[in-house]
């Protein structure tokens, strides 16, 4: 691909997706790869906190009891 070929390509590849009738939660049709990877991050974030016995909370001294 030249120069700018990709990046048509890549419009053309997206426009199917973000005119797809919303099948997610909130009008959504589709969830980003970003949005996944936070979710993903939060729940280690939770687990790990658990095994070390830490609070997740606004104070994160705090210890779990």
């Amino acid at each position: 691909m030249s120069g700018g070929d990709w990046r048509e390509a890549l419009r053309r590849r997206r426009e199917p997706v973000e005119s797809a009738e919303p099948r997610y939660r909130h009008g959504l049709p589709f969830v980003r790869v970003s949005d996944v990877a936070d979710q993903f991050f939060c729940e280690l974030r939770v687990d790990l906190a658990y095994r070390l016995g830490v609070s997740t909370r606004a104070n994160p001294t705090a210890k779990h009891k």
